[in-house]
């Protein structure tokens, strides 16, 4: 059985004893080592055959340095491999066997980002709309699923073999993104897409259509990309999507998990909209709210349950025109959640506004050029609060090149940014992921660019502190589609996909041994989830929560303080799993002793809540600082189920100065 946790429901800010706590659920899949097919590789012989290697290996330490390097291509006379950092290093060797070698994208600078063997893939058309990670065939590992303006719908498995029953058909081009969710209570996923012959579209995970309505006609084409959620409160998943016809025709729907009207839906607002919705509660009243902007100049927040305005300053007016998704965050860590979203005329801007419709302080921002893509919302700097990714893009005649902006919550202007995409005419249409693609502590930034032409439109990648990331930008062929992140085939290694238009593929990269971090991933695709709700905390489908609690919020070097976890089964049938708490030092980086509780085996009776309590003493060396313990549960190598955190400010000990040291963390427990 398959229970929801809605949004703004499990999700919230908890406040206990002075200490902020976020409850979250990572989407994410994979989080297993690889278990067989993994190689070593001593120098100078190899004593694999090259169709071995190229069938099974996906690492191994060809250069006999200690750390695994990526394995590209086994050629005649050498091995080519990609070292962690996107050097690449090739090893002399006699292998037996025929000549073959993995595809793979080289940069600008010439390093090499081998593809996740059977992609890229060549489609039919062109890729505007942007591929989502989820398990849909049941195999507990996410497939990839992308729209594309051949009128087609695909589903790929994780070695680019079509799922059994895809692609499917729409009578038009699909420039929207699908959404997936259980809209129809039967306990099997369906897939939710717009399409351009003014009809939004749903399948089974097996191909067919869904039962009811559908393909359910709409008041003008379909841009937009469906979001999922309970928006009426009726334990029941909606559709919500919008259409446009022209310039003076604009419709949001809300409908139900069998293609029928929700009641007082549809809203008729005489807006053109291609601005996908937003789901999240943002006034706190425990239901779900829309959030969308339109062609003229507005922003729209609705209650979801009967279409009237949220109280407040709503509908609120922009500069220009709307055509990204609004995100959804606790931007400043205030207990409130706010709405980011850009516009573009001749030019565009960033806001921010309060759950009221009032414009933050600090905002807008002018980012000089067009803003098209939606931002992505992470804490990259562990202080609490979200950073604002936010791509722009030129407009005819800009004298501008187009910029990667990272925006504090009051917005100023992150160290080191904006960053220029230098290309001819490149504009970024592609809204960002953020994930933690390499094997540091810190998370990055994902987006692609396109010109229409096919030259010199790129993927690039770049660190929060501004710099690319080696073997970034890779040389791709227009980019308007937006990345997703994940580990599609639960081998411990992250996965990068991306559609592009100018050469019809879509692309699946791996991105290296040790790069998959289930809590590394905290906006890693388009409108950030599956169910496109763009909101930061987004639980999705958790069977399970964390819940974590400490007696206090700051604690002396050479002192002790306790902290609680509750795990809930939300569900009425038994849960079991893994269990483990994680910590972080100050300035994110990861403790080299994790897990400091764990993993433990759990196993939950029916809604039951599990109570467990620990000490942690702090060195009289410890250094001050923000130290952060997140507390998870999952079923190993499959997913992640939800994380529990709380930071701990580490203060000097009483009466005397701290030396450097590092954080010991036994995860003691006392009962």
């Amino acid at each position: 059985m398959r229970v929801r946790s809605k949004p703004g429901g499990a999700a919230r800010r908890f406040a206990s004893a002075g200490v902020t706590l976020l409850v979250v659920a990572l989407n994410a899949s994979g989080v297993g080592a690889t278990t067989g097919g993994r190689v070593s590789l001593e120098r100078p012989e190899l004593t694999l055959a090259q169709g071995d290697v190229l069938a099974g290996a996906k690492e191994g330490d060809v250069d006999s340095d200690g750390r695994p390097e990526h394995i590209v291509s086994i050629e005649e006379d050498r091995v080519i491999a990609v070292r962690g950092d996107g050097t690449i290093v090739e090893i002399p060797g006699s292998p037996s066997g025929p000549s073959a070698s993995r595809p793979a994208t080289r940069s600008r600078e010439g390093l090499v980002l081998p593809y996740q063997p059977g992609w890229p893939i060549v489609a039919g058309g062109v890729f505007y709309s942007s591929p989502v990670f989820v398990d849909i065939a049941g195999d507990e590992a996410p497939e990839i699923l992308c729209g594309c303006s051949d009128d087609s719908l695909y589903a790929w498995f994780e070695d680019g073999s079509p799922v059994p029953g895809w692609p499917v058909a729409a009578g038009g081009e699909i420039k929207s993104s699908p959404a997936v969710g259980d809209i129809d209570g039967d306990g099997e996923l369906e897939i939710v897409v717009g399409s351009w012959d003014q009809k939004v579209y749903a399948w089974n995970a097996d191909g067919t259509t869904a039962p009811g309505f559908w393909p359910r006609p709409v008041n003008g084409v379909v841009k937009s990309s469906p979001a999922i959620g309970d928006v009426d409160q009726d334990g029941e998943l909606e559709v919500v999507v919008a259409s446009f016809w022209g310039y003076s025709t604009g419709s949001l729907y809300v409908l139900e998990g069998d293609g029928s009207d929700t009641p007082d839906w549809p809203k008729h607002l005489g807006e053109p909209m291609e601005s996908s919705p937003a789901l999240a509660d943002i006034d706190n009243d425990g239901k779900l709210e829309i959030v969308i902007g339109t062609e003229s100049n507005h922003v729209y927040a609705f209650n979801g349950e009967n279409a009237t305005p949220v109280s407040g300053s709503w509908p609120v007016t922009t500069s220009g025109g709307v055509r990204a998704a609004p995100s959804i965050g606790d931007i400043d860590n205030d207990g409130h959640l706010e709405i980011v979203v850009g516009d573009s005329w001749w030019g565009g801007h960033t806001w921010a506004f309060e759950a009221d419709g009032s414009v933050m302080d600090g905002w807008p921002i002018d980012v000089d050029n067009n803003v098209i893509a939606s931002p992505a919302l992470a804490d990259f700097d562990c202080d609490g609060d979200l950073e604002i990714v936010q791509p722009t893009s030129i407009y005819f005649g800009s004298p501008v090149p187009c910029k990667i902006y990272v925006f504090h919550h009051d917005a100023s202007v992150a160290e080191n940014w904006p960053v220029f995409i230098t290309g001819d005419y490149e504009r970024t249409e592609s809204s960002p992921a953020v994930a933690n693609i390499d094997l540091d502590p810190e998370v990055e930034i994902v987006v692609g660019s396109g010109n229409g032409s096919g030259l010199w439109n790129d993927l690039y990648a770049f660190n929060y502190d501004g710099s690319p990331l080696p073997r970034f930008p890779l040389q791709g062929e227009d980019i308007y589609s937006s990345p997703a992140v994940g580990d599609i085939d639960r081998d411990g290694v992250l996965e990068l996909a991306v559609g592009s238009w100018h050469d019809r593929k879509m692309h699946c990269w791996e991105l290296g041994p040790g790069t998959f971090d289930p809590l590394g991933l905290p906006w890693p695709a388009f409108q950030h989830d599956a169910q496109h709700t763009s909101f930061k905390e987004y639980e999705g489908f958790a069977d399970a929560s964390v819940v974590v609690t400490a007696d206090t919020d700051t604690v002396a070097a050479g002192e002790v303080f306790g902290y609680t976890v509750s795990i809930i089964n939300n569900t009425d049938g038994e849960w079991t799993g893994m269990g483990l708490v994680m910590l972080a030092l100050p300035g994110c980086v990861p403790y080299q002793g994790n897990p400091i509780v764990g993993p433990v085996a759990i196993a939950l009776s029916p809604n039951q809540v599990l109570t467990a309590q620990f000490e942690e003493a702090v060195p009289m060396t410890a250094p001050p600082g923000s130290y952060v313990l997140t507390a998870a549960v999952g079923r190993p190598p499959d997913r992640l189920v939800s994380s529990g955190t709380i930071a701990i400010e580490v203060i000097a000990a009483q009466g005397g100065r701290v030396s450097p040291g590092v954080f010991p963390g036994r995860g003691e427990r006392n009962r």
